[in-house]
C-alpha cells in the first residue's frame, strides 16, 4: 500500500474527519477554491465536451451550489449537542456515523459536477475520500486535480490513477461506481443504473403537445444527449403524431437559434465527435429498423421516426437523437414496454391529463416517473444508484455515506410496560396486556363497492332515453287521438 493510501486508511481509523468543524473547514476551502477557478473550470468543460456556453455555466453553477448545500447542511451546534445526549441522559435516536473511506469512480458526463457533488456529500458525512482520475489529455481531469489537491487536506484525501479496491479495508470502504459497470452490486457499492436501464416517454392525445415537444427536445439534446435520463424512445399516440412531430420540428428550429444566440451571434465550430455520434446512432437505428424516417437532422441533433415494433429499446442512445414511435393507444404502448424492457426504466416521462399520468405511473415500471415535465437538474450528473430513490436536489445524500448508530439512555413507555408485566408479582399487568392483545383492530370503513358503474350508467342512460321516447310518443299519440275524436 502506498504512503498516500496508508495515510487515508489511518485517518479513517482514528476518525480524524468526524469532527463537524473539520468538515465545515474542508467544504469552505473547496468552495473558495472553486470560486477562484471558475474561468479555468468553464474553459475545461468547453474544451473536453460539446457543451454550449450556457450548459458549461449551468454545470459550474450546480457544482459550486452542491458544495454550498453540503456546507449548510451541517449544523455544528446541533451536532455537538447530539454528541452529549447520552451524557445528559437523552436518547440519540437519529445518530449516524461515517462509513470511513468513500472511493469514487466518476462518470465523464458532466464530470466536474459528478465528481465535486459526490465529494461534497462524502465530506459532509465525515468520510475520507479517494477519487479515480486517470492521467490523460482531458483538461477537466487536470483542473480537478489542481482544485482538489489545493483545497483538501492530503491526510484524508488522495487521487488514484487506477482502481485500488484491493488495497483498502473493505469493512470501512464504500465504492461509488458512476459508470454502471457492475450488474450485481455488492453491499459496499453504490452503482449507478447500468447501460441496460432505459428511459421511455409517453405522449397521449390529451397532452399539451407543444409542452411535450419542448420538454423532450430539451431532455434529449441538452448536454450532448449523454445524460442517463435522456429519453431513449418517445411513444406518441398516432392521432397526435402529426401535430407532435410539427411541434418537435419547431422546437428543433428554436433550439438551433438558441445555440447561435448563446455563441453571441457567432456559430461555434462543431466538433466532429457530435456529428459522428449522431450519424452512428442513426445508422444503428436504421440497422434495426429499415423503414426509419429522418424527420430532421442537423450538426447538433437529429429526429427520427421508427416504423417497426421489433427491436425497440434494444440499445441506449448516447447522442442527441430523438427517436419517436407512434402507438395506437396507451395499452399498446404498455405492451411495447413490457415486451422490450426486462428491468424497470431509469426514468419515465408521461404527458397527458393528470388521470392519464396516474395510469401510466402505475403501469410503467420506472425508478422515477414525471408527469408533464422533465426536471432539468435530473440531466446533470450520473444516474442514481441502484435500489436508491432519485433525489432531485442531491444525487448522493449524505445518509448514503453513513451508518445508522442509534444510542439509547432512557427506556421508552412500551419497554417500561413490558418490564412491569414480566417482573411484577401481581398478575394485573399481564392481564391488561392480554386484554390489549386481543382487542380487535380499528379498521377504516371503505365504500361497499355498490353503486352505478360505467356499464350500469350506460344502460341507465340508454334505458332512460328509450323510456323518454316511449312516453313522449304515447303522450303525443294520445293527444292526437283525442283531438281527432273531438273533431269527429
Amino acid at each position: 500500500m502506498s504512503q498516500e493510501f496508508a495515510a487515508v486508511v489511518a485517518a479513517a481509523i482514528d476518525g480524524r474527519t468526524h469532527n463537524v468543524f473539520h468538515r465545515q473547514t474542508q467544504l469552505q476551502s473547496l468552495h473558495e477554491t472553486l470560486r477562484n477557478e471558475t474561468s479555468a473550470i468553464r474553459s475545461a468543460i468547453l474544451s473536453d465536451t460539446d457543451a454550449t456556453n450556457a450548459e458549461a455555466a449551468i454545470e459550474l453553477y450546480a457544482t459550486i451550489k452542491s458544495v454550498a448545500d453540503a456546507f449548510y447542511s451541517l449544523q455544528p451546534l446541533e451536532s455537538v449537542e447530539e454528541e452529549y445526549f447520552i451524557a445528559k441522559g437523552k436518547n440519540a435516536v437519529s445518530h449516524r456515523e461515517p462509513l470511513g473511506i468513500v472511493c469514487i469512480e466518476p462518470t465523464q458526463h458532466t464530470g466536474f459536477y459528478s465528481s465535486i457533488s459526490t465529494i461534497s456529500s462524502a465530506i459532509a458525512a465525515g468520510n475520507c475520500i479517494i477519487i479515480l482520475l486517470e492521467r490523460n489529455l482531458r483538461e477537466t481531469n487536470a483542473v480537478l486535480r489542481r482544485v482538489l489537491t489545493s483545497a483538501l487536506e492530503p491526510d484524508s484525501f488522495v487521487i488514484a490513477d487506477e482502481p485500488g479496491a484491493s488495497k483498502l479495508p473493505l469493512d470501512q470502504s464504500i465504492f461509488v461506481l458512476q459508470n454502471g459497470d457492475e450488474q450485481l452490486p455488492r453491499s459496499n457499492q453504490l452503482v449507478s443504473s447500468s447501460s441496460s436501464s432505459k428511459v421511455v416517454a409517453f405522449v397521449d392525445r390529451t397532452a399539451d403537445l407543444r409542452l411535450a415537444a419542448r420538454e423532450l427536445v430539451a431532455a434529449r439534446f441538452s448536454f450532448g444527449g449523454r445524460s442517463p435520463y435522456a429519453p431513449d424512445l418517445v411513444l406518441v399516440n398516432e392521432f397526435a403524431r402529426e401535430e407532435f412531430l410539427s411541434a418537435v420540428v419547431q422546437e428543433c428550429v428554436r433550439y438551433g437559434r438558441t445555440e447561435l444566440s448563446k455563441a453571441n451571434g457567432q456559430l461555434r465550430h462543431e466538433k466532429k465527435s457530435t456529428a459522428s455520434g449522431i450519424e452512428t446512432s442513426v445508422n444503428e437505428l436504421r440497422m434495426l429498423d429499415a423503414g426509419l424516417k429522418i424527420i430532421a437532422q442537423e450538426a447538433r441533433y437529429a429526429v427520427v421516426e421508427l416504423t417497426s415494433r421489433q427491436n425497440l429499446l434494444r440499445n441506449r442512445l448516447r447522442s442527441p437523437v430523438l427517436a419517436i414511435y407512434p402507438i395506437r393507444s396507451l395499452d399498446d404502448g404498455l405492451a411495447i414496454v413490457d415486451h422490450n424492457i426486462s428491468s424497470p426504466c431509469a426514468a419515465a416521462y408521461h404527458f397527458g391529463t393528470p388521470g392519464t399520468g396516474k395510469y401510466l405511473c402505475q403501469f410503467v415500471p420506472a425508478a422515477a416517473s414525471f408527469v408533464n415535465h422533465v426536471p432539468r437538474q435530473l440531466l446533470l450528473g450520473p444516474a442514481a444508484p441502484l435500489n436508491q430513490p432519485i433525489n432531485l436536489d442531491v444525487r448522493y445524500p449524505y445518509t448514503m455515506f453513513t451508518h445508522p448508530r442509534p444510542q439509547y439512555a432512557v427506556p421508552n413507555n412500551e419497554s417500561i410496560r413490558l418490564e412491569k408485566a414480566l417482573y411484577s408479582a401481581d398478575s394485573t399487568c399481564a392481564e391488561i396486556l392480554a386484554i390489549d392483545a386481543v382487542k380487535p383492530l380499528s379498521v377504516t370503513k371503505r365504500h361497499n363497492g355498490k353503486g352505478v358503474g360505467f356499464f350500469e350508467l350506460g344502460f341507465l342512460i340508454n334505458a332512460s332515453m328509450i323510456l323518454a321516447g316511449t312516453v313522449f310518443g304515447t303522450v303525443t299519440g294520445a293527444y292526437l287521438f283525442y283531438s281527432r275524436s273531438r273533431r269527429g
